[in-house]
């Protein structure tokens, strides 16, 4: 649900949804269908995911299914997630959205990188539209958030996450990003922002190593042991909750 007392709630303060761990999708009596889509929707997003971590062992030079043989299976140990924007009532006060909200980009989700190896987001959209409603990236090389450039019908949104940046010693860097406002979508005042996104995790059994790659023998990650991804992500979790009682500018 939205908002809550615990130490994520500024993650979520403008969220609610759903939220699938372990492949385990809720089925709801009321809605015999709701289940079903979940099950296709989560499977379309797995097999986009597989495809793009095909295409990084390839660029990688590791052998096929290097990811999945290594830290998978990811079909069950990934985090699937559908959530809509519940939209404050801006005017009537600032709700730690920014002191200036006449200049200053409100924020609905502040700025973050995913604790996954990827991250493939689409959004409920009808036709290819320009930007993602507000979801917003920083570019490192230009110093500035910038819009992603499409959502909609046949478009999915990939971030590089934490995990795959740790152990390639950041050769792919972990994506920041945010959700902002956008005053002139109609989207956000009727709360019909609805985003879907595939957290690519490893089981939590998996060791964390650098895959075996010659680009990556000079790699800052081979100064970096192993190490036990439910250690790595409980300690991550930790950092998260630190973050979560900040101001984020």
């Amino acid at each position: 649900s939205a908002g809550g007392d615990n130490s994520m709630s500024r993650y979520n303060a403008h969220r609610e949804g759903f939220v699938v761990s372990d492949d385990q999708i809720l089925e709801m009596q009321t809605v015999p269908e709701f289940g079903q889509g979940m099950t296709d929707l989560s499977k379309s997003l797995h097999v986009i995911a597989d495809q793009t971590l095909g295409a990084i062992e390839r660029q990688l030079g590791i052998p096929p299914g290097w990811f999945q043989e290594t830290l998978g299976p990811t079909m069950t140990s990934s985090q699937f997630h559908v959530k809509r924007y519940v939209v404050p009532n801006f005017p009537g006060g600032n709700d730690g959205m920014g002191d200036d909200l006449s200049s200053e980009p409100r924020i609905l989700l502040p700025m973050h990188t995913d604790p996954s190896l990827i991250s493939v987001i689409v959004h409920d959209a009808k036709g290819r539209n320009p930007s993602a409603r507000g979801l917003q990236y920083f570019s490192p090389i230009e110093k500035v958030w910038l819009p992603v450039p499409f959502h909609g019908h046949g478009v999915a949104v990939l971030f590089v996450g934490s995990v795959l940046s740790y152990i390639t010693g950041n050769m792919f860097p972990s994506i920041k990003h945010r959700v902002i406002y956008q005053d002139d979508d109609s989207h956000f005042s009727s709360n019909e922002r609805v985003a879907a996104t595939l957290f690519v995790r490893p089981q939590l059994s998996a060791t964390l190593h650098v895959p075996p790659s010659n680009q990556l023998s000079e790699s800052a990650a081979r100064k970096k042991p192993p190490v036990i991804f439910s250690t790595w992500i409980s300690r991550v979790s930790r950092n998260y909750s630190k973050k979560a009682n900040k101001k984020v500018i």
